[in-house]
């Protein structure tokens, strides 16, 4: 298990009663799902067609539900360590997972493994691609690696930083790959041309990093704040927002706004206004502090995971409604 999470852990009974966040008259959960028995969730993921939901959490385990129901499909040991990253494969045909203990391995939608190997050091972020195809994963050591997951060919590889690598993004042309690491520099590395930039520093490192839709910024989270860099000549701007506690996932919805979850003093699931920060929309607080979040591609949902051991799901649009709220499971 990372020595963060085993942190995390200890820490729980201490920082419950401050994982609540300021009152935004939240909208709650049309979903509640059980997270395999995980004392927390670490990646999530929906596939292309808005109908299945896959969550990895601490334990190693992933669990896949269909939507719009939120019925179990599937649950099984994934990893060794915590998982650093799940993603769905070009027409989700596959499932793709990152562990701590460094490795990757490829899955049916179903759970039946289907290959795989060793990264080369623990994974500490993972992100996959626009063509689908290709997956890059963050490593403890500094490193970044990009792969091919048909083969799983290293395509290209490079210590960006010293530090420990906390989160990745990667552009809408696929070209260039956002890196932060823990000592909240941010660098913008083009692997096919092995060209690295950096940028100015943030306040405080960022958890998750996610490009415009328009690929024009990249956006960084960070204690309270939404860090936002110009691609172009790497200008810092910071937004302060509504949260009260560190930003632990943002993700763009395909309308462009910022979907948001906080933990440690917050557990706040926001839309912001990606222009200033500014909260468009506020979602029920998790029990404890967030973990990530994932927006499906049409816009339908809004899924996150929580210390609380539970997932959410909530209809972003009026025209993707679910059947009557209902507790999926139990702890």
């Amino acid at each position: 298990m990372h020595k963060k999470t085993r942190l995390a852990l200890a820490l729980v009974p201490f920082i419950t009663a401050g994982c609540t966040g300021p009152d935004l008259k939240p909208e709650p959960p049309l979903k509640k799902l059980s997270n395999a028995g995980d004392s927390g969730g670490s990646a999530l993921a929906i596939n292309r067609n808005s109908d299945r939901l896959a969550s990895g959490g601490w334990s190693g385990k992933l669990k896949v539900w269909n939507l719009p129901k939120g019925e179990t499909q599937k649950i099984w040991q994934a990893h060794a360590e915590s998982v650093a990253g799940i993603a769905y494969g070009r027409d989700d045909g596959y499932l793709v997972s990152a562990g701590y203990e460094g490795d990757i391995a490829v899955w049916q939608p179903d759970g039946q493994p289907i290959k795989r190997w060793a990264s080369g050091s623990p994974i500490t972020a993972f992100v996959m691609a626009p063509s689908r195809t290709e997956v890059v994963t963050g490593h403890k050591d500094g490193w970044v690696r990009h792969w091919r997951v048909r083969d799983n060919a290293l395509l290209a590889a490079r210590q960006i930083q010293r530090d420990e690598i906390r989160s990745l993004g990667v552009s809408p042309d696929g070209e260039e790959i956002a890196v932060a690491d823990e000592d909240a520099h941010l660098s913008l590395w083009q692997p096919q041309k092995n060209l690295l930039k950096h940028f100015a520093r943030s306040p405080s490192y960022s958890r998750s990093l996610a490009f415009s839709p328009d690929g024009k910024n990249v956006y960084g989270s960070g204690w309270f704040n939404v860090y936002r860099w110009n691609r172009a000549d790497g200008k810092l701007d910071v937004l302060p927002t509504d949260h009260r506690g560190i930003i632990n996932s943002i993700h763009f919805t395909p309308s462009g706004d910022l979907a948001s979850i906080s933990r440690q003093t917050d557990s706040s699931v926001l839309v912001l206004d990606p222009q200033d920060g500014k909260t468009l929309a506020a979602y029920e607080k998790h029990d404890l502090c967030g973990g990530k979040l994932a927006v499906s591609a049409d816009g339908c949902f809004l899924a996150t995971n929580s210390d609380d051991a539970t997932v959410r799901v909530w209809a972003l649009q009026n025209g993707c409604a679910m059947p009557k709220r209902e507790l999926i499971g139990s702890r």
